[in-house]
């Protein structure tokens, strides 16, 4: 009991000095710092990681502005995500809380963006990281022109199918939707002789897969010289060829991979869930759930000891 009180004191210390730093850097009450070291605890408890990687995690959110509620909401779907894909927990909790900032003004939900990841990456050819990497180069472009996360799973699982990671086809959207804008004269003249427009009167581009099936369309009739010569002049040289990925790609193909998206509630901690159903998954809870305790019996112990 005496080495139980001692080891669970020094565990405490640590953890809690992460948390003290994670209250400073929010700004939190103490009221509010006490909801988040429960949520912290309750997440831990229930997954393959314990109450230091919990409180790391709750850091990297409050380095990234989030405040005591946000990060409570955060810290479950991340730790989900990672155990479930086999994620650094670190760069899931740093790309979940960027997805969350970036698109913030559609509402976007820790848990709707860690379920839509997992599916996302479950679904087709591509990596957490991948999609991680694709919003960081495409993201902002893509909420400006009222394109969404799910949007942005979509075209990273399909580039994935054909091989093309997640930051190369993101530059290919990014610099695509900025020639589709303000196209080049050759690139104005082939979009007029295929008949292709993609804003409507107010400056409004069309959604994704509206944009799609317009070029899908449009280049269907067109022989292979055809369509990388209007590729060419629309998209330019260097990313034509992730463009007709896009373009020869069936809609129903990004339909389908939307769908999927739609119905992704709950596969985060599905997949976490399933990792920890057999007798290895047992002993991991285990071994969290004993983390948690040995770090309540360190509270006890070091609050007694302070004085």
């Amino acid at each position: 009991l005496v080495g139980l009180g001692a080891a669970s004191a020094s565990e405490f210390g640590n953890v809690d000095k992460s948390l003290k730093l994670v209250q400073q850097t929010m700004g939190s009450t103490d009221a509010q710092a006490k909801t988040l070291e429960s949520a912290i605890k309750s997440a831990a408890s229930n997954s393959v990681f314990g109450m230091q990687d919990a409180a790391d995690a709750a850091l990297n959110f409050a380095r990234q502005g989030f405040d005591a509620a946000t990060a409570a909401d955060m810290i479950a779907p991340a730790m989900d995500l990672a155990a479930g894909t086999a994620t650094d927990l670190a760069t899931v909790t740093s790309g979940v809380g960027n997805a969350l900032k970036m698109f913030s003004d559609q509402g976007l939900k820790a848990n709707d963006a860690a379920d839509m990841l997992a599916k996302a990456q479950a679904q087709a050819n591509t990596t957490v990281q991948d999609l991680f990497d694709s919003m960081s180069v495409a993201g902002p472009m893509l909420d400006s022109v009222g394109w969404s996360f799910k949007d942005l799973a979509v075209i990273t699982d399909v580039f994935g199918d054909a091989s093309i990671s997640g930051s190369e086809g993101a530059t290919a959207v990014k610099t695509g939707l900025a020639r589709l804008a303000a196209p080049a004269k050759e690139g104005a003249d082939a979009m007029k002789k295929l008949g292709l427009s993609f804003f409507d009167a107010n400056g409004k581009m069309d959604d994704m897969q509206t944009m799609q099936k317009k070029l899908h369309d449009s280049f269907a009739g067109l022989s292979d010289k055809e369509q990388m010569a209007a590729a060419s002049a629309i998209f330019g040289k260097n990313q034509m060829g992730k463009w007709m990925t896009l373009i020869n790609q069936s809609p129903d193909t990004f339909a389908k991979y939307a769908a999927g998206l739609d119905g992704a509630a709950g596969s985060a901690n599905n997949m976490a869930s399933a990792l920890l159903s057999g007798p290895g998954g047992a002993v991991e809870k285990l071994k969290s759930s004993f983390d948690v305790f040995k770090y309540t019996v360190g509270d006890t112990v070091a609050n007694a000891v302070t004085p």
